[in-house]
């Protein structure tokens, strides 16, 4: 008879997460060699025939490990084992190893051809997980998870093409973090993502959870990831205006789920992110983020004047979702006021008091134009009192009548 030692190795089959470990350890190990080869030093091609080399390896023990575990997961009592190794599939499918870095830096051109046929080989293995588990994507889903797949692969390459001499300018940084918030924010689009077929057990439903979860998020986690390595890669400072755009694309997605979420907070949660969007794009902006006109203080752009100028057309969603409140266009305007002021907080004070020193010369200087003011300020009000009046009166009949038909449903028949 086994130990119970021997029993747990049986029973908890820790070989599939060792065997994960040793191949992200040797594929860490193997790109850092080829990382600090001096493509001087070695005949050409050798770097390049290296590292396909370690990605035909990386993706057939890749398709091994998707095959066993699809085949283990027709089992009843194997489907943790299945689970093991489907999620490793996941964590190898979106490049957590960031293999797929070296590809750009080696050569544009091979990094391009390698970049292509990994996505075609990403799309195939998460569609052959996605029909073997009964999962039902939507087409919106499928979309968006093949566009941040695509997006994770392509990465290194289009940073490689916007680099000069191994260096990333801050403007093209920040417009490759740009084009990650507007993937964010594309995650908005599908209103349901999947739907799960029936299964033969709890074990199977949460490995449907598991896949379809891990499918949804990890290629946008990934994709982050490969967007701050590359900054250490090119030895970029990282700028908080960065986070700016991810920011704004949270907000999208509270936004487009607010109905789900339930009540005005997702409204609340997503104009808190706006507003700490604007807050980060104002902190320490560099030099190269800020564009300004000579001899012009009122005309320039920066990170935060972008996102001022953004927030209007999320706001305006939000007015729309949440119930079109009159009050909430005031917050509408107030990113454009704001925006038209200046580029940064700095610029905005000192055009404010500009402002204030030449509307000063036109404000009331006795009782008797101060009089006339506030006389024309209480017939404004009166006329904005008014229509306010009008706005709320073609719901009232609907509410009373409402109203008595409850008291009535409540009261019972009445006795003839």
């Amino acid at each position: 008879t086994a130990g119970p030692s021997w029993r747990w190795i049986i029973d908890r089959n820790p070989m599939f997460l060792l065997s994960g470990v040793f191949m992200f350890a040797g594929c860490f190990l193997v790109s850092r060699h080829i990382h600090a080869i001096d493509p001087a030093d070695v005949p050409k091609g050798t770097v390049i025939g290296l590292l396909i080399g370690l990605l035909v390896v990386l993706n057939l023990y890749e398709f091994l490990v998707i095959l066993l575990g699809l085949i283990l997961a027709r089992s009843r009592t194997l489907v943790r084992d299945s689970r093991h190794l489907l999620g490793l599939a996941l964590l190898l499918l979106v490049d957590a190893s960031f293999i797929y870095n070296e590809t750009g830096i080696v050569s544009l051109q091979a990094g391009a051809v390698i970049a292509t046929v990994a996505t075609l080989l990403a799309w195939g293995k998460a569609y052959a997980m996605i029909r073997a588990l009964r999962i039902r994507a939507t087409i919106p889903a499928m979309g968006v998870m093949a566009l941040s797949l695509a997006a994770m692969y392509a990465l290194p390459v289009t940073v490689s093409a916007l680099a000069d001499d191994g260096f990333l300018k801050p403007h093209y940084a920040l417009a490759v973090w740009c084009g990650l918030g507007l993937i964010v924010a594309l995650y908005a689009l599908p209103r349901r993502w999947v739907k799960l077929g029936l299964t033969r057990s709890a074990d199977h439903r949460q490995l449907q959870q598991l896949v379809s979860a891990g499918l949804i998020l990890l290629p946008l986690i990934s994709l982050v990831g490969h967007a701050a390595a590359a900054l250490w890669v090119y030895e970029n400072a990282f700028e908080p205006a960065m986070l700016s755009p991810v920011l704004l694309g949270l907000a999208a997605i509270i936004l487009r789920h607010h109905e789900s979420l339930g009540g005005a907070r997702p409204s609340a949660q997503a104009a808190c992110l706006i507003v700490a969007s604007a807050i980060v794009a104002s902190l320490l902006p560099g030099e190269g983020l800020i564009y300004t006109v000579e001899h012009n203080t009122w005309v320039a752009m920066s990170p935060l004047r972008g996102v001022l100028l953004l927030s209007p057309l999320l706001l305006s969603w939000g007015w729309l979702i949440a119930g079109r409140h009159p009050l909430g266009l005031i917050n509408v305007a107030l990113p454009l006021v704001a925006a038209g002021l200046g580029h940064t907080p700095g610029s905005m004070l000192i055009h404010l008091r500009w402002l204030y020193n030449q509307l000063a010369e036109y404000l009331p200087s006795t009782q008797m134009q101060w009089g006339i003011v506030a006389i024309t300020a209480a017939f404004g009000c009166l006329l904005l009192g008014a229509l306010l009046s009008w706005w709320r009166r073609p719901g009232k009949p609907v509410l009373i009548a409402s109203a008595a038909d409850d008291s009535h449903a409540m009261q019972g028949p009445q006795p003839g």
